[in-house]
């Protein structure tokens, strides 16, 4: 687009273009299949005449001085196309879309849309009726790519000067022949951020928290092994199967921990970090859940929850719940790292499946403090009441931080709620797990 065209679009960006030649891009373009980071997207473009696609999303800073740039973006291209014929649609406009001749057919876009209401959510809402000249009076910046027979990339510098924002990227073609397939990347970065260039601004401080959760999670561990050693000898934690099961659960949160911070290592490296590693460290972290959960239930109702015939409805209920959150939560991870979501929620609690996850942890935390009531009326030892109360504090810690954090995090800025609620969450399990140990420590048991 002409400068004066962009400028009349309100374009936020300035740009730089360069045409390359095919070797140039050879590193970038090996046959992978279609994979997102924040912010690193490649795969190829459909091949239709007429298409909208759909490519990924990531939050941008906002410039603190007039000679800084926010953040900036590249995209690649490789293949070859050719404008298409007329589609048909209207030649001009005296109003919206088009003010005047519509300049759309026979085009390829790479169009933006910011997180306004007039922008994403309203283009998102007539996603799958909405013409060429429509996404482009919806668009915040739009691009049409020349006709291409080989490689094309261009820099984009973005200019936000109120607040962080998240932008939309959206390849749309308004009557386009394919000779070859086109292969697409782009990368964005928050220039102003140092190492965490690559980190959206709702992601910043990822590694951090992963890194401070191994480093207090596997100091729980140490310390478990050695008072259960000290207290039994080797046959402790043996004896001992509550003990062992916040043992597990604790081991499962470190490495958990710990995947989840070498993936973000690698993202600050590369832009990509490594999907199976995070996949992973999100599957140990949901076991490590599952087990805290099975941990709190067991100190309210005692093993007859897994053996005593009557409870066999509570038991199955349980397992139904724990598997849902689990297979849920692993299936949202992957979703996340291999698939586009067009959504306009900020982070997974926001969206249905979180709400699932949320109302069955709320589940679970009603039956283990009913249980738990049921316990400490039949229960006379004070010192044996106590310990019930700790483990109710537990409880309460564990299942309810993270809903209400959820609900104060509608209140907060959009590119940070994510990061608030990641780090309660964190929170709430460490403290879960710092009481439980508290009260389940060779010691304290031997006392009562």
């Amino acid at each position: 687009a002409s400068l004066a065209d962009m400028k009349r679009r309100g374009s936020l960006c300035r740009c730089r273009a360069s045409v390359t030649r095919w070797s140039y891009f050879a590193p970038w373009l090996v046959a992978l299949p279609a994979r997102c980071a924040s912010w690193r997207t490649a795969g190829v473009l459909p091949e239709e005449d007429v298409f909208k696609r759909y490519v990924g999303k990531f939050c941008f800073d906002f410039k603190k001085g007039p000679d800084e740039d926010a953040g900036q973006f590249t995209f690649n291209l490789f293949g070859q196309f050719v404008a298409g014929p007329d589609q048909g649609g209207p030649a001009s406009s005296d109003g919206p879309p088009c003010w005047g001749p519509c300049e759309t057919p026979g085009k390829l876009y790479l169009m933006v849309f910011d997180d306004e209401d007039n922008h994403w959510k309203q283009m998102n809402d007539q996603w799958g009726r909405a013409t060429c000249e429509q996404m482009l009076e919806y668009s915040s910046f739009a691009m049409p790519l020349p006709a291409l027979d080989g490689a094309f990339n261009r820099t984009i510098f973005v200019h936000e000067k109120i607040r962080p924002r998240f932008w939309y990227f959206v390849f749309a073609a308004c009557g386009v022949n394919f000779l070859r397939p086109v292969d697409y990347e782009i990368h964005a970065q928050n220039v102003q951020q140092g190492w965490e260039q690559e980190f959206g601004m709702d992601q910043l401080g990822s590694m951090q928290l992963q890194l401070c959760a191994s480093l207090l999670f596997f100091s729980i561990c140490l310390c478990l092994r050695r008072v259960a050693r000290r207290a039994t000898g080797a046959e402790a934690l043996r004896s001992r199967p509550l003990l062992r099961i916040l043992l597990l659960s604790t081991l499962c949160s470190t490495t958990g921990a710990v995947c989840l911070t070498l993936h973000y290592m690698s993202f600050a490296a590369n832009g990509w970090g490594s999907a199976p590693l995070e996949v992973v460290g999100q599957l140990f972290v949901c076991a490590a859940k599952a087990l805290l959960s099975v941990l709190q239930l067991l100190t309210a109702k005692g093993w007859a929850l897994f053996y005593a015939p009557e409870a066999l409805v509570q038991r199955r209920l349980m397992m139904i719940a724990l598997c849902s959150i689990i297979l849920t939560s692993v299936a949202c991870e992957i979703h996340a790292d291999y698939f586009h979501d067009r959504s306009t929620t900020f982070y997974l609690y926001e969206s249905w499946p979180g709400t699932v996850i949320l109302m069955l942890n709320i589940c679970l935390f009603a039956e283990a403090w009913r249980s738990m009531r049921e316990t400490y009326r039949n229960e006379t030892s004070d010192e044996v009441r106590i310990f019930y109360c700790v483990i109710s504090t537990a409880s309460l810690l564990y299942f309810l931080t993270l809903p209400v954090m959820c609900v104060l995090a509608a209140a907060l800025s959009p590119w940070v709620r994510a990061k608030y609620v990641n780090r309660g969450e964190v929170a709430s399990r460490f403290l879960a797990t710092l009481l439980l140990f508290y009260s389940l420590r060779p010691s304290r048991l031997d006392a009562m």
